[in-house]
């Protein structure tokens, strides 16, 4: 359980990062289809005041935030969404993949909750893809890098079999 840090205290990158893992964590659950796991209002709201004290305090770590949360989701798919993906051919691999974005697109919005702050100002300021974009990219260039061919023969053989 991560510990409250006191309002007035630089919190470091690390130490700020470890709390906001552990909120992407419990999220990643429902990559997994338990979508009924998602973190506590006191969880998120922890989650959420961490990001915000991490971008508005004088070592500001907006831009280490924005790689992580890129780089989290992008492991995210590579751990949980490929092995699902595994093995599968035409039509079953087709409701897979689309089963697995669902379950994405839900923790998606409850990981971005956490870096609303960041959505807002940040990315705004520095003309950035926005966090829902990055992480629609994220999904999609980690698992057509694995799984490019199989996409693309699954979906000539449903429009073939049609």
């Amino acid at each position: 359980r991560s510990k409250a840090v006191k309002m007035n205290a630089h919190l470091s990158f690390e130490d700020g990062w470890k709390v906001l893992e552990q909120g992407i964590v419990t999220c990643s659950k429902i990559l997994e289809g338990s979508t009924g796991t998602r973190p506590t209002v006191a969880e998120y709201m922890n989650c959420y005041d961490c990001a915000y004290r991490m971008a508005v305090q004088t070592t500001s770590y907006c831009e280490e935030m924005y790689n992580g949360y890129k780089a989290t989701l992008a492991e995210s798919v590579r751990a949980l969404v490929c092995p699902h993906l595994m093995h599968q051919r035409d039509g079953y691999l087709l409701r897979q993949l689309a089963k697995m974005w669902s379950n994405y697109c839900i923790m998606v919005k409850c990981v971005s909750g956490f870096f609303n702050y960041l959505d807002r100002c940040f990315v705004e300021q520095r003309k950035l893809p926005c966090l829902e974009d990055t992480a629609a990219t994220s999904f999609f260039s980690t698992v057509f890098s694995f799984f490019s061919h199989e996409v693309s023969d699954a979906l000539l053989t449903s429009v073939i079999l049609r």
